[in-house]
Order: structure tokens, then C-alpha cells, then sequence
């Protein structure tokens, strides 16, 4: 065999913010909707704000929030402000927690098959698509791409 296997490209790094959120749904959901960020409401799919923020909820009591970089300052202020009277919810800045790796082309639909259980034919999991689960035996965040390169982003913790 000549050649890579599979035809994907593998990127590293983030220009983002991740905020992770845990709560009660009603608490978390009036803590976003106070913060101007959209209401992810179905467990496993990102719902899009105007400000490119992208919220996702990943179990009954456990979003993330990923938005533009710049935007980190206003939105952990925000969120603070939003959840900080909540007995029941809870926010963390989780940005420098996570390595993001991108990988796209035709083959990274292969790879990420190979390395995680799960599904992730375009019809399992679609473009809005998000979840927790393992890959390669490492806890990551996998997303389907909002870019238009298509593809996944796959948020690893650091301590791997």
C-alpha cells in the first residue's frame, strides 16, 4: 500500500471558549436564555445562537457552551451572573481543559468509525450532532462540524 489510508486531514487547536454547565434543566435553560444564548433543549444536538455561540446538551444535567475566542470575558460574566443565585446549577470555564482536533475529508468519517462505537454515518449523527462518549479509550467530546469543510471536532482533555 501506497499512501495514507484514509483521505482526512487532521488539524489541532481551537480559537473558541468552552463553558461547561450543570444543573437542573429548568435552572440551566433560564441561566442561558438570561444570558442571550441559545436553549439547547434535545440531549446530543448543538443548537446555534446569533453570536456563533453554539450550546449543547450532553446528558439531563450537563451542557457546554462554545463561543468565538473574544467573547470568553462577556460570557463568563454573564453566565456567572445568570447561575450564581442558583443553588442547583453551576458553571466552569473549561477552555484550557480541552485540545480540539478537526479532522475532515472524505475519510474522516473512517476514523472516527475506528476509533469509537458509536454511529457516525451523516443519518445517525447528524449535522447538529454532539456527545460524550470514548475514542481510542480516551473520554472526548465528539462534534459534527458546524464549518463548511464538514467533518468532526473531537475535544480531548489535556491530561491525555
Amino acid at each position: 500500500m501506497s499512501g495514507p489510508r484514509y483521505e482526512v486531514t487532521i488539524a489541532r487547536g481551537h480559537t473558541w471558549c468552552l463553558f461547561e454547565l450543570r444543573g437542573t434543566a429548568e435552572a440551566v435553560l433560564e441561566a442561558l436564555g438570561a444570558s442571550r444564548l441559545p436553549k439547547a433543549v434535545e440531549p446530543n444536538r448543538r443548537t446555534l445562537g446569533e453570536t456563533e455561540a453554539a450550546v449543547a446538551r450532553i446528558g439531563p444535567s450537563r451542557w457546554f457552551v462554545r463561543a468565538p475566542a473574544d467573547a470568553e470575558t462577556r460570557l463568563a460574566a454573564s453566565l456567572a451572573a445568570a447561575i450564581d443565585p442558583i443553588a442547583d446549577a453551576d458553571m466552569a470555564l473549561v477552555t484550557d481543559h480541552f485540545e480540539a482536533f478537526h479532522l475532515t475529508g472524505p475519510g474522516a468519517v473512517d476514523v472516527v468509525s475506528q476509533g469509537t462505537a458509536l454511529d457516525v454515518a451523516e443519518a445517525a449523527f447528524g449535522a447538529d450532532a454532539v456527545t460524550a462518549t470514548e475514542m481510542f479509550g480516551a473520554t472526548i467530546l465528539l462534534e459534527r462540524s458546524d464549518k463548511p469543510a464538514g467533518g468532526f471536532v473531537v475535544y480531548v482533555e489535556r491530561s491525555f
